[in-house]
């Protein structure tokens, strides 16, 4: 199925709390689980300063920095799976999948947040993860196939 990842991605309720602070456009897009490929976020040193911090929990501003380098995909796609349950993996239910390609930012606040997909109560469900928070084990980018 075709995908159009320019287009921009619903927006978080309530309507009017968040505007979108940036959304990497991919241009027409192809899903296919061959096409996709699941980061975990915590397996590469992540550097702070002129700190490296190896293998731990890091922080999504940290994170968003080191997404830089690759194709991290948009909440477009999300919107995507959450009409196409059916083609989300059976393995995504133990984790949460971020949506890096398009950053949020809170109107009251001014707080960057990521929107991420996870499974919880026998059904697939988003929440707005603020980039302040350490990003664990558990928590995944979704970027482009190599």
């Amino acid at each position: 199925m075709i995908v159009n990842l320019d287009k921009s991605p619903s927006m978080p309720q309530p309507l009017g709390k968040y505007s979108i602070e940036e959304h990497r456009r991919c241009g027409n897009f192809y899903f296919s689980l061959s096409n996709i490929s699941l980061l975990l976020v915590n397996q590469w040193p992540a550097w702070e300063g002129k700190h490296c911090l190896p293998k731990k929990d890091i922080t999504g501003h940290v994170l968003r920095k080191e997404l830089a380098r690759f194709r991290a995909l948009n909440a477009t796609l999300l919107d995507f799976l959450l009409r196409n349950q059916a083609l989300i993996p059976e393995d995504w239910k133990s984790i949460r999948v971020c949506f890096w390609g398009t950053i949020y930012r809170a109107n009251k606040d001014k707080r960057l947040f990521v929107k991420c997909l996870y499974f919880h109560y026998g059904r697939w469900r988003t929440e707005m993860v603020c980039l302040d928070k350490s990003f664990d084990a558990k928590s995944f980018a979704l970027i482009l196939a190599a």
